[in-house]
């Protein structure tokens, strides 16, 4: 049945029809045509996916105008949330979803494409998972639960060899099946960026593997999982199961037939796409009705002010961004219709989410690839967003990739909840698709959630003879999808992070932060992010006493977890677009 679907699915003629399909499918878990249940159901099977660079209202759940039916399925089978906080880049918030602890304490305090001078050697800044922390997969292996692996890693430093090993890949990280990507970046139909240069390695149970030349990236990791699961498909033992897209990260690229269906879709321009998709999030109930759609930050040209070449060009580019995001819902369709077939789609814990907000801004030319219009998205080219296609990533948010505004830290997040498992509260729930979830949640509430549903506890201090750090900060998000709970941190904790010498703090409504040269001018700002999620009115001034509370927790947070600022003038250049001065013109 699948390798039928891979066919149709090179068809642009029937897509609608199979994404048709599929959703209907998704939308019947109890349907008597798959599978009765193949595991034990005294614990459930967990999968986690995570995307790469997905902007806020990258998803038709969240004001889309791209189709994603399988999300949308998964989205009404289970709940949406609209107010979950991840870092502002792709490792350190991977980091963090895999260990529950701080990136300041488990190795990614920076990124190695990042770090500066004066923080090598640090301990929390190795730029890959030090053996300080344990993973989820540590955890559920020695729970008795197969642990699978497939798509971007990047928690690995560069990826090289150090000394004949690899720094921290998955099958050294309690994953008994993998199939890896280790970099950050890279080309998403080969192994090879430009002509040898840029490559990327790929490991398969921790042994390096030669990918294969021209099946797009996010079609390989779904394959290469199911193959994985399949192995364990009669076994007994419940199944972690983590996909870790990359897509949609720089480069933009696609099959050829996607990006073609999205031709002619992205005429309008940024500026109505962006508010179209806001007006779609009021009609879903994500923003109140009386909110206006906030001014864009960072500024951007109207899209009338372009040259009508420069109109079709970014037209062409938003189109591929689209087709990236559908061939991932497509994927994410095929591994739920085959978790449903064996019967498993019931007792299985689901999460969907990205590792932060909308796609960084690449700038300048791109030496040695062929960006032009007839070339976007192929696998010779080399295109990312520009702050425009970010803007609408993000909308009706500001900033995007790289910053603390909410356009870079506040991303999708679907949970759907086992069904029929022993001490399942959802049995006796009927699935509907009930109003977002608002609360704030934050990244490190992950990890509790995972063992909460899989019935296991945190080992403690000590694992295998080894000091271990231990999650502190998140909770599990458990009880708010079962309606115990309204919110789960209190409205007087302070929760904090940093990146790249750029901060924020949450406690409640309240939002603090501040941005350092060349990013911003230093200042903290104040803002009420469920009034205000575009961050216009910095509430600063207005609410000394409680901007002074939220700086005090952050100074103590910078000494508990040892927060060592990159030194700016040794920061690299262009490393990413959002790290201008732009954001000084805020104040």
């Amino acid at each position: 049945m699948i390798v039928s679907f891979r066919k149709i699915y090179c068809s642009c003629s029937v897509l609608s029809l199979v994404g048709l399909i599929l959703s209907i499918i998704a939308a019947q878990p109890s349907s008597s045509a798959f599978a009765e249940p193949s595991k034990e159901t005294s614990r459930p099977n967990i999968l986690l996916i995570v995307a790469d660079d997905i902007g806020f209202s990258d998803i038709a759940a969240l004001g889309s105008e791209i189709p994603t039916p399988n999300l949308d399925s998964l989205a009404k089978d289970g709940k949406i949330f609209t107010n979950w906080h991840v870092l502002p880049t792709c490792s350190p918030t991977r980091s963090e979803i895999l260990t529950g602890v701080d990136s300041h304490l488990n190795g990614l305090a920076t990124m190695y494409e990042a770090i500066t001078p004066n923080q090598k050697g640090k301990p929390g800044y190795e730029t890959y998972l030090n053996d300080k922390v344990i993973t989820i997969a540590d955890i559920l292996k020695d729970a008795g639960y197969h642990t699978i692996m497939s798509g971007k890693w990047h928690l690995s430093k560069i990826g090289k060899p150090e000394n004949g090993t690899y720094l921290s890949d998955p099958s050294s990280r309690g994953f008994e099946e993998a199939y890896t990507f280790l970099e950050g970046w890279g080309n998403h139909f080969s192994a090879k960026l430009l002509r040898g240069k840029f490559d990327s390695n790929f490991l398969k149970n921790g042994k390096p593997v030669d990918r294969p030349n021209g099946t797009y990236s996010s079609d390989l990791f779904t394959s290469e999982l199911i193959n994985s699961i399949s192995k364990f498909q009669r076994d007994d033992k419940p199944l972690f199961m983590y996909l870790a897209f990359q897509a949609t990260h720089t480069p933009l690229q696609a099959p050829p037939s996607l990006i073609k269906k999205y031709l002619g879709k992205y005429d309008a321009g940024w500026d109505a796409i962006r508010k179209q998709r806001f007006e779609r999030q009021k009609e879903q109930g994500i923003w109140p009705e009386k909110l206006q759609l906030p001014e864009r930050f960072p500024p951007i040209p109207k899209w009338s002010s372009i040259a009508p070449t420069q109109q079709k060009y970014w037209s062409k580019v938003m189109a591929t961004f689209a087709a990236m995001v559908d061939n991932m819902d497509y994927n994410i369709g095929k591994l739920i219709y085959y978790l449903k077939q064996t019967g498993d789609y019931n007792n299985t814990l689901i999460v969907f989410t990205s590792d932060n907000g909308g796609s960084e801004v690449l700038h300048g030319p791109a030496e040695g690839f062929n960006n032009t219009y007839a070339n976007i998205g192929n696998p010779t080219s080399l295109i990312g967003y520009n702050e425009t296609g970010s803007a609408v990533a993000v909308s009706p948010l500001s900033g995007f990739k790289g910053s603390m505004y909410e356009g870079g830290i506040r991303s999708p997040l679907i949970i759907k909840e086992p069904r029929g498992f022993i001490g399942s509260s959802s049995l006796d729930r009927p699935i509907s698709n009930q109003k977002p979830i608002q609360s704030f949640v934050h990244v490190l509430d992950m990890l509790p959630t995972i063992l909460d549903y899989a019935g296991v506890s945190f080992p403690g201090s000590v694992y295998t003879g080894k000091d271990i750090y231990v999650p502190t900060i998140g909770n599990s998000i458990r009880p708010l999808l079962e309606g115990r709970l309204q919110k789960l941190h209190a409205n007087d904790q302070p929760i904090a992070q940093e990146l790249f010498g750029n901060s924020a703090v949450f406690m409640g409504e309240w939002k603090a932060m501040r941005h350092i040269q060349p990013a911003g001018n230093g200042m903290w700002e104040l803002y009420n992010i469920m009034e205000d999620p575009g961050e216009k009115n910095n509430l600063a001034k207005k609410n000394l006493d409680v901007l002074r509370k939220m700086i005090s927790a952050y100074d103590k947070y910078t000494k508990d977890f040892v927060v060592i600022p990159p030194d700016p003038k040794a920061f690299p250049a262009g490393l990413y677009g959002t790290l201008v001065n732009i954001y000084s013109q805020r104040n």
